[in-house]
């Protein structure tokens, strides 16, 4: 089991190891689960394995696993007792683990076979339901909406380990072993349905009636509008930039009216906007506040004067 699952609130292993007998939990932060990482493993797998097993199984879709109900003729015909090992992880996480421990794993086959067992990959048949129209379809884990599986017809891991005792214990024990399995399991994810709605209420609240997501897009679709009304802006001004205008340089006060008089300060000037501007700073540099010049183009400035004198 890889450490992060361990942590997951809605990780099923915690309920299959509370729930079964017999489980042995190992927990790896590098996916590596080879001879000398844990004590436990290495007395059930490595050199030999335990010789109480007559076959182990790694529960994995490997290219070269077998179906599980093949495996089941051979374990009611002659095998006492089945080792079933499950690779517990996200699906990325469990490829790497099966991935990087290859090699001990062949190597652990290979000790078990000189003792007359066998160790080999196995995985499961698809399980299918039965749509509303009447079609089989791949069955849906457990899980739902809360969490979401890599693939259509993926189950959770307890699930798996669940229809896999159902093949490989006798008829009326499996059959308990599943629904004992299934029904902790649904109470654990009742549980975490709970909280999550429980929190998407308060997201609700906390983003003004609508989900986080549609906040965030509306977020996001403002943002980009004033990003264009930016980049609009920029172009204008580096077009403007290249273009000669007269400009009026001026100072400002307000009357006793509270209107605001304007007083032109030196020559109109014909530059660019940017000449116009360092003019403008040059002009104030020694100037204080109160008293700083100002710029405008001729045609805004004269405007001005109209709307005051009219009023």
């Amino acid at each position: 089991m890889h450490e992060r699952q361990r942590r997951a609130a809605i990780s099923s292993v915690p309920v299959l190891a509370q729930t079964l007998a017999n489980v042995t939990l190992v927990t790896v932060d590098d996916c590596d689960c080879g001879p000398g990482v844990s004590d436990e493993l290495d007395a059930l797998l490595y050199g030999g394995g335990d010789d109480r097993f007559d076959v182990a199984i790694v529960l994995f879709p490997d290219e070269h696993a077998q179906s599980l109900s093949v495996t089941r003729g051979e374990v009611e015909t002659r095998v006492k007792r089945v080792l079933l090992i499950v690779i517990d992880g996200t699906w990325k996480e469990a490829k790497k683990i099966a991935r990087r421990n290859r090699e001990h794993w062949e190597k652990a086959a290979r000790d078990w076979e000189a003792r007359g067992a066998s160790l080999h990959y196995v995985c499961l048949d698809n399980e299918e339901g039965v749509a509303e129209d009447g079609e089989t379809m791949p069955k849906r884990s457990i899980y739902g909406d809360l969490r979401r599986e890599p693939m259509e017809g993926c189950m959770s891991t307890l699930e798996a380990v669940a229809s896999a005792l159902m093949m490989l214990e006798p008829k009326e024990t499996g059959r308990i072993l599943k629904d004992s399995l299934l029904h902790a399991f649904k109470g654990m994810v009742s549980i975490q349905e709970q909280f999550q709605k429980r929190g998407q209420v308060a997201k609700l609240e906390q983003y003004g009636g609508v989900s986080k997501a549609e906040a965030v897009e509306v977020k996001r679709l403002e943002l980009h509008r004033q990003q264009k009304t930016i980049n609009a802006v920029n172009v204008d001004k580096d077009t403007s930039a290249l273009v000669q205008r007269e400009y009026v340089f001026y100072t400002s006060h307000t009357d006793f009216r509270h209107r605001q008089q304007l007083t032109q300060q030196g020559e109109v000037v014909t530059c660019t906007y940017d000449e116009a501007r360092d003019h403008c700073i040059e002009l104030n540099r020694d100037r204080k506040r109160g008293q700083r010049v100002a710029m405008l183009p001729l045609d805004a400035f004269e405007k001005h004067l109209r709307q005051s004198h009219d009023e």
